[in-house]
């Protein structure tokens, strides 16, 4: 009989940092996105093309989320794979801890 506990064990994490996460992406995206919106020109503003302020503003956004987002899986992943060749739960020490 297969066991999954180890797919739920480590899962509160990034359950909880999911906020966070969102956080991040959607404030960073929405500061982006509306100072895109105009690019002065000298004296004249000319509207940037939404589709690229939109690329933009995602990608910005995409690469600040991923300070919350990598190390939450890196626990979360760490936690799951903690089963020793007994399939007995072992405890963790450190995430850099080697057997």
């Amino acid at each position: 009989m297969v066991q999954v506990g180890g797919y739920f064990r480590g899962l509160s994490f990034p359950l909880v940092s999911v906020a966070a996460i969102n956080a991040v992406f959607f404030g960073v995206y929405g500061n982006v996105l509306s100072r895109l919106q105009l690019v002065t020109d000298g004296d004249r503003c000319r509207s940037v093309s939404k589709y690229a302020g939109v690329y933009v503003a995602g990608c910005a956004a995409g690469v600040a989320q991923t300070v919350v987002a990598c190390p939450s899986d890196l626990v979360k992943v760490v936690l799951q794979s903690q089963l020793n060749h007994n399939g007995k739960h072992t405890s963790m020490i450190s995430p850099t801890e080697s057997d």
